[in-house]
């Protein structure tokens, strides 16, 4: 994995002149070189998932051979073992010296390379030739359900040196509305489609094609950001540095992590930006920061944000440890004392006018009091309180059985 790899002197290298994943990686507040690698992308398979890591990986060998120690001739994923014996049989500094012309010794690099195809039915769409030809593959998708492929290959290098190769797929599954020609015109006559996989940005003006997404946004958008993080390792919040233990999970607005720094837990949230059929957020940081003020004035046990940064729209929470009631739910260990601090709860969120979402992964028992983790509220509406829909999932009732079933 990269992230055993790294540390806080690696000098990360992106493969890509790709504006989109320039945009993803600054986003992510990391500082990176751009090499962009001249490689043959033909590849002799359709196979979409084989296509993306077979190029992603071609293009960071590309830029890898560039600071190899000494000559670097053949593909690299036949010199890694090699290297990362010749690196364990080197002391440091006894780099050649026509090495010293490529690397500084005891330098650390991380190359990131990415390749994003769409593909209907594992067949692989590329960039429209024309408007003619963008038209086609624009009808091709409409009212159907499609997958984007990006392969991301990351290469670990010490002192000229492989030490590490990483390479993994990641696919999100895309919905199109059933639009009709004369709105993919429209959409043609913007002329964002023209250099884009499968002839629409779902970033951009295409958003409005598309239904829905299962999977990653910023995967569709060129670059699955929360795996590349999660495997890299590192986050940036306000010029601190905190490892990513994991991935907690993903909600209408943004994903969760749980980090660390000197040897204590936090949950740090980076929002995003895929569009929701049944919710509207608006400024999507700025909410954040409302729903904690107005569940903190209403008395609601929640964690305690401790730091926000608003240009990269990341939220450090407090790390409430203990059990979630959903998996409480799922392995018979519910408590109806649980049931009934959620009422209690109820109490204070009922005359404040206030919804929050009662759903069981939004709660955690610790020293058998029951947190809130989210921060999201709504104004209160009957169908929506506790007692109408969220307590169909504090018990292994069908709506809730049903739910387990379609998420395995």
């Amino acid at each position: 994995m990269t992230n055993k790899k790294m540390t806080d002197n690696t000098k990360i290298i992106l493969a890509s002149g790709s504006p989109r994943r320039k945009e993803l990686l600054s986003q992510a507040g990391l500082d990176f070189s751009i090499e962009i690698s001249d490689v043959d992308e033909t590849v002799d398979t359709q196979d979409a998932e084989k296509t993306v890591k077979e190029l992603a990986e071609r293009k960071a060998d590309a830029v890898a051979k560039k600071h190899l120690r000494g000559e670097a001739t053949g593909k690299l994923q036949n010199e890694v073992e090699e290297n990362m014996q010749r690196n364990a049989n080197c002391e440091q500094g006894e780099a050649s010296n026509d090495s010293q012309d490529k690397v500084n010794s005891k330098e650390e690099l991380l190359i990131v390379s990415a390749d994003t195809v769409v593909a209907l039915d594992n067949h692989v769409i590329g960039k429209p030739k024309d408007e003619e030809d963008a038209l086609k593959i624009l009808m091709s998708l409409s009212g159907k359900t499609h997958d984007v492929y990006t392969g991301v290959c990351c290469i670990s290098m010490l002192d000229g040196n492989v030490t590490t190769k990483d390479c993994f797929v990641v696919r999100t599954a895309v919905t199109m509305y059933d639009f009709d020609e004369s709105e993919a015109l429209e959409y043609i006559a913007s002329g964002e489609p023209m250099d884009k996989a499968g002839a629409y940005g779902i970033q951009g003006i295409g958003a409005r094609l598309v239904e829905k997404i299962d999977g990653d946004y910023n995967n569709v958008v060129g670059f699955p950001l929360a795996t590349f993080l999660r495997r890299m390792g590192k986050i940036e919040l306000n010029g601190k540095l905190y490892k990513v233990e994991k991935l907690l999970g993903k909600g209408k607005g943004g994903y969760s992590f749980l980090v660390s720094k000197d040897e204590k837990n936090y949950v740090l949230k980076q929002i995003h930006h895929e569009p929701c059929s049944y919710y509207q957020f608006g400024d999507k940081i700025q909410s954040e920061l409302n729903d904690y003020k107005r569940l903190k004035e209403i008395g609601i046990r929640l964690p305690l944000m401790l730091d926000v940064d608003v240009e990269k729209e990341r939220i450090l929470k407090e790390y409430i440890e203990g059990s979630i009631i959903y998996d409480l739910v799922l392995n018979d260990q519910m408590k109806d004392e649980y049931v009934q601090q959620m009422k209690d709860m109820c109490q204070l969120l009922y005359p404040a006018k206030t919804n929050i979402d009662y759903f069981p992964t939004n709660f955690v028992v610790q020293g058998n009091e029951i947190y809130y983790i989210d921060y999201e509220c709504n104004n209160y509406m009957e169908e929506w309180n506790f007692e109408n829909w969220g307590i169909k999932y504090w018990s292994k009732t069908p709506e809730f059985i049903q739910y387990v079933e379609n998420h395995k």
